[in-house]
């Protein structure tokens, strides 16, 4: 029998309203198994909201979201537990074991922070901290919020390199909520638009050249060009 991780998660929004307010329009997404969808767009146009109703953490939408599994969200900031360790932290919200918990940080290369809080950890490294909670979940859905914002450009690409090495030839179908086009063009296989008032898709555009091969120059050139994409549009 097939589970919802082999499944693609399927997300339509008809509206989404704050206040009586509407943020989202007709909003469709669907992520395959292994697949990594980027959604962009400019701050403030609900990028965050369509994560949070992926998440599960958000109902009051009109619309489905159908086989999302398990999910592992990394939001905007770590939300970790400054009275409590890194390893601590991935146990608590996760209620997995030790040893499951010191893998997800291995895999995050902390593996030797693991006694540390949060207060003596880097913002990258905190980052990190919470990816590798995400990952201790053993989610079918990744999402990604954000998860490299606010870093140095430095720290951001060593970020990027970590969170490609993961994606890899995973399962995880993972949604990457970003305004920056070094992300997409480093970590997505597909580019979804988002702009107006409410928001809707204004543009997409398929990826096709594998991750570990791309010629990244090239790729943003082409991202630029399908999604008239402008940076100072999405700051």
């Amino acid at each position: 029998m097939a589970t919802c991780g082999d499944s693609a998660v399927k997300l339509e929004i008809t509206g989404k309203s704050f206040g009586g307010t509407p943020v989202l329009g007709r909003i469709s997404l669907t992520v395959a198994p292994g697949e990594v969808v980027a959604v962009t767009g400019p701050s403030g146009i609900g990028k965050s909201t369509l994560a949070r109703i992926m998440a599960g953490l958000d109902h009051d939408f009109d619309g489905t979201c159908t086989q999302i599994g398990r999910v592992g969200m990394v939001f905007q900031n770590p939300t970790l537990l400054p009275w409590r360790s890194a390893l601590d932290n991935i146990r608590i919200a996760t209620g997995c074991d030790a040893n499951a918990a010191c893998d997800a940080l291995d895999q995050v290369e902390l593996g030797t922070r693991q006694d540390s809080f949060p207060g003596q950890l880097s913002l990258g490294q905190q980052r990190r901290v919470a990816l590798a909670r995400a990952l201790a979940a053993n989610p079918d859905t990744l999402i990604l919020d954000e998860a490299f914002a606010s870093l140095d450009e430095a720290t951001a690409g060593r970020m990027r390199s970590l969170a490609q090495s993961i994606l890899q030839g995973s399962r995880y179908r993972t949604i990457l909520i970003t305004h920056n086009l070094v992300d997409v063009v480093h970590l997505a296989d597909a580019v979804l638009m988002l702009g107006q008032n409410p928001a809707v898709v204004l543009a997409e555009h398929k990826i096709s050249t594998p991750r570990p091969i791309r010629d990244l120059k090239a790729e943003m050139a082409i991202v630029r060009r399908k999604l008239h994409w402008k940076t100072t549009d999405l700051e």
